[in-house]
């Protein structure tokens, strides 16, 4: 079998040698007859809370190998030490105008060395800045406590509204687990001082594809046995106002309704865009007050952009000479260039095997397609071994021509009048001018070689054909 091969690795990642891992050697053999060998990494048990941390290996070139893709690898070891976070409503009913407070509790049980900073998702019907004092997210567990308190500070908006909540869930980290529950909520009561309904936008913002127009929805806190009113108009935005139509206008919300919609129009067009958005405002309410929600974004997203994909046309290449050829398609308008950004893998490593291909190309615009050209760097290796086999041949004709020159001046030597002696020599210095002749015929074909070889690294995309498939 072939001799052994031994490669050499770089290790990084934010584990740390001696401390997180064994530390690693360096470099691996692959032994004689073998295709792999494996690199054995053995985590330390220590006592510290740091969550996971990973180890990276990367091969580099040495004399006898090249590296291929993947060229690196990661292994990651889990923490275990980490705490489990769990939360609770520890008071889970408040009024508007109560003086106690709602309160959620974070805990991490036992596990108190260190700060630990959790992260919560922030949920409910009620709405922080308008219902309830906004809470911090994330929340920070100092180092020697077991939990965190989060108080809910609810506020008195003089709006008839139904009971809303608060609900905290607890999100994944690497740096600790996610307990039991996971999940807590805490209500807020409606003062009932009150008769007059909330109108406001449902949401902040939304965003919808150019050919719909759903509207924007404005709902009520609670419905009301008379019609509610509501002026709305257009206050900014970066849509431009041929995308759409919304004249100022007054909502009317039919009573005992909870929702109408403001009929904002979008025009569709053929035009590739960029998100774009339109602000609307909320005034003069009629029969109630304004909630929380005044000002809504709406968001104009394009149905017009390109779709690209990539197919092999060529999916075989050789060393001898055929190259291989990658077709990217887009579908939609093709009145302008398109950029497309692509990733390479494969078993195949560049420029080894192949010229270099990049990581993007441009379809021109009028074009559908572009086509992308593999040259394989063995065919101007070829081309380079074949001026390396003349320029031998060139030397060895060399040397026989030589020969020939000295045995035709010994003969001439030898009988200092011989005419044969002569002829001889002359013969010889023949020979010798077509060896010369030769090894320069061979030294421009090496030539022609190496030029081929480097001169795939020199290929770019090309365009053919591009109107259609």
């Amino acid at each position: 079998g072939e001799p052994a091969r031994g490669s050499r690795r770089v290790v990084g990642g934010t584990a740390v040698a001696g401390i997180d891992y064994v530390a690693l050697s360096g470099s691996v053999t692959i032994p004689a007859s073998a295709a792999s060998a494996d690199i054995t990494l053995t985590p330390i048990h220590n006592n510290q809370l740091e969550g996971a941390v990973s180890v990276s290996i990367s091969l580099t070139n040495q004399f006898n190998y090249d590296v291929g893709t993947a060229g690196s690898a990661t292994i990651f070891i889990q923490d275990d030490h980490l705490p489990a976070v769990s939360i609770f409503a520890m008071v889970d009913t408040i009024s508007e105008q109560g003086d106690t407070p709602g309160e959620f509790t974070v805990s991490r049980g036992g596990a108190t060395g260190g700060d630990l900073t959790v992260y919560l998702a922030i949920s409910g019907t009620a709405t922080p800045g308008a219902d309830y004092l906004p809470l911090n997210n994330p929340v920070v567990i100092p180092n020697g406590a077991s939990s965190v308190t989060l108080d809910v500070i609810a506020f008195h908006d003089l709006i008839w509204e139904l009971t809303e909540d608060v609900v905290l869930t607890v999100l994944t980290n690497a740096n600790y687990d996610v307990g039991s529950p996971t999940t807590a909520r805490v209500h807020i009561l409606d003062d009932g001082t009150t008769q007059v309904p909330g109108v406001g936008f449902c949401a902040a913002t939304s965003a919808v594809v150019e050919n719909e127009s759903p509207g924007i929805a404005v709902g009520l806190s609670i419905t009301s046995s008379v019609p509610v009113t509501v002026d709305y108009r257009v206050i900014g935005g970066t849509a431009p106002t041929n995308r759409y139509s919304l004249p100022p206008g007054t909502l009317i919300i039919p009573a005992g309704n909870w929702v109408a919609f403001i009929p904002l129009q979008v025009f569709d067009d053929n035009t590739v865009e960029p998100p774009q958005t339109v602000q609307v405002v909320l005034f003069n309410p009629v029969n109630a007050t304004l909630d929380a929600i005044k000002v809504h974004t709406y968001t104009i997203l394009d149905d017009d952009a390109n779709s690209a994909s990539i197919t092999a046309t060529a999916p075989v290449a050789t060393e001898s000479g055929t190259p291989g050829n990658f077709r990217i398609s887009r579908a939609g308008p093709t009145t302008a260039s398109l950029l497309v950004n692509f990733e390479v893998t494969g078993t195949a490593s560049a420029p080894t095997d192949y010229a270099p291909l990049g990581n993007s190309a441009t379809i021109p615009a009028g074009a559908a397609f572009l086509a992308v050209g593999t040259a394989l760097s063995a065919v101007g290796a070829a081309a380079s071994a074949a001026g390396a086999a003349t320029l031998t041949a060139g030397a060895a004709v060399l040397a026989a021509g030589a020969s020939a020159a000295a045995a035709g001046t010994s003969a001439f030597a030898a009988g200092a009048s011989s005419a044969a002696g002569a002829s001889a020599s002359a013969a010889g210095t023949a020979v010798l001018a077509e060896g010369a002749a030769v090894l320069r015929a061979g030294a421009a074909v090496l030539a022609a070689g190496a030029g081929a070889a480097g001169g795939g690294a020199g290929l770019s995309p090309r365009t053919e054909d591009m109107s259609g498939p």
